[in-house]
């Protein structure tokens, strides 16, 4: 069976994984934040110089002033819209790229006319930096580890499969919630069918355990790092397996789905059994 491909810390590929420095850049984000808002004002600070240096009218002065902030405002809601569609990151980039050639282009410009299409332009890139640089950081503040501290829904995952109640793994999904165990390659939909598929792992696997080593949030989905353990019965020794489990809620903090990602070759391995072995009907 293929398993979805993941990146090796298990985010999925396509996913911008934690960074492993989220204080560093955290502080580029806010410098970025801190870019566009100085842009707004800057001006006004050497504007004496400019009027003369370039030779600005009253109404050309007006402009430069205020064409950073319309085109700013104007499309501000347009390059939120980008960052989902296309990638915040990639918006970042775009936009920080932008305001790097308006920037100079400003400051060496030699007619009002450059300097206020200039000003535009860097208008346009605060527009694309903006709301792309605070969707990254909060994704960097929320994407980081939580060790010592699990997430009340992933604690509660991790005892109703440790417990004996196959009920209790159900009520924590939403009515239509789905379980995929994507080793054996089969989804459940509803509490019903996700209660009766712990109630046959139970009589399959002995001491069912799941062990939760870290978590990591992204939006709406948590991502488990977890040990899947338990003695499958008939075989000659019990297993322990490295699992990612994603899991993603509403918001009222249910479960929407659940995806199990770990490998039965190597729980049957572990166990004893040969790796190609079928797992029993019931």
């Amino acid at each position: 069976m293929n398993l979805p491909r993941t990146q090796p810390d298990g985010t999925p590929q396509g996913r911008m994984p934690p960074t492993r420095r989220p204080a560093a850049a955290l502080a580029v984000l806010a410098a970025a934040q801190f870019t566009v808002i100085l842009a707004t004002s800057i001006v006004n600070v050497a504007l004496p110089q400019i009027r003369t240096g370039v030779g600005l009218s009253e109404g050309g002065t007006t402009w430069v002033v205020n064409v950073y902030g319309l085109a700013f405002a104007a499309l501000l809601l347009a390059g939120g819209r980008a960052g989902d569609l296309l990638g915040h990151r990639r918006v970042l980039i775009t936009g920080l790229a932008l305001f790097a050639v308006a920037s100079p282009a400003a400051g060496l410009a030699g007619s009002p006319a450059v300097l206020i299409a200039a000003r535009a332009l860097q208008g346009i890139g605060a527009a694309a930096i903006a709301p792309a640089a605070l969707a990254l950081a909060l994704d960097t503040a929320a994407a980081q580890g939580t060790e010592g501290h699990l997430p009340r829904i992933v604690t509660g995952w991790a005892c109703a499969w440790n417990g004996t109640d196959p009920r209790a793994l159900g009520a924590l999904f939403t009515v239509d919630g789905t379980c995929t165990d994507l080793a054996v390659g089969i989804t459940f939909r509803g509490r019903q069918e996700i209660s009766g598929w712990k109630a046959r792992a139970d009589g399959l696997i002995a001491d069912v355990h799941a062990t939760v080593r870290t978590t990591r949030r992204h939006g709406s989905r948590i991502t488990a790092e977890a040990v899947y353990a338990g003695h499958l019965k008939a075989a000659p020794k019990a297993f322990a397996v490295p699992m990612t489990t994603h899991l993603d809620l509403d918001t009222h903090g249910r479960i929407v789905a659940d995806e199990d990602h770990y490998s039965l070759a190597t729980v049957l391995t572990r166990s004893g059994l040969p790796a190609d072995r079928t797992p029993p009907a019931s």
